[in-house]
């Protein structure tokens, strides 16, 4: 994925996926660098994966976008300090989705950025539900959203590793 960078006036790329350190350590440290208006369909693009590549569906949910931006409130800019995180949790035969912001990006916690959301909202300027699914992917369990549209796209977090773009 490259970021877009600007340094004493000059847009500099950098592949982040290259980087030795832990991706989400090294974006929280210099998300003060990044263009993020520049960035945003690198952003979109490293988290696109392909229908295909979605097994089966174990539980979803559909959420306004609203909804998200209100739970967000202050958060929801352009910076890597906070994340949306997503779960399905059993209730019965049923799950519910539990959705918190949290400060850190956690392995295990389906985190999102808030940068990714703001892209995708960008991007699909007259979406007014994300559905957020809790599905097979590329045959291991993780979250994914949906956004309805002429056609459906799915995002993913980097909690599992990004398809090589």
């Amino acid at each position: 994925m490259n970021m877009i960078y600007k340094i004493n006036g000059n847009d500099i790329h950098i592949d982040v996926t290259n980087l030795k350190d832990d991706e989400a350590d090294w974006l929280e440290l210099n998300d003060a660098y990044i263009n993020f208006p520049k960035s945003r369909p690198e952003i979109i693009k490293a988290h696109l994966i392909d229908a295909s590549e979605v097994g089966t569906i174990i539980a979803k949910e559909t959420v306004s976008v609203e909804k998200l931006k209100k739970a967000a409130g202050a958060d929801f800019k352009d910076d890597y300090s906070k994340y949306f995180s997503f779960d399905f949790q059993p209730n019965g035969t049923q799950y519910d989705l539990i959705y918190k912001v949290t400060d850190d990006f956690e392995i295990d916690g389906n985190c999102f950025s808030m940068p990714l959301l703001k892209g995708l909202l960008e991007k699909h300027p007259t979406v007014t539900e994300i559905t957020i699914k809790k599905a097979e992917i590329k045959g291991s369990p993780g979250i994914l959203f949906s956004i309805a549209g002429t056609n459906y796209y799915y995002y993913y977090d980097y909690t599992r590793i990004p398809r090589a773009l």
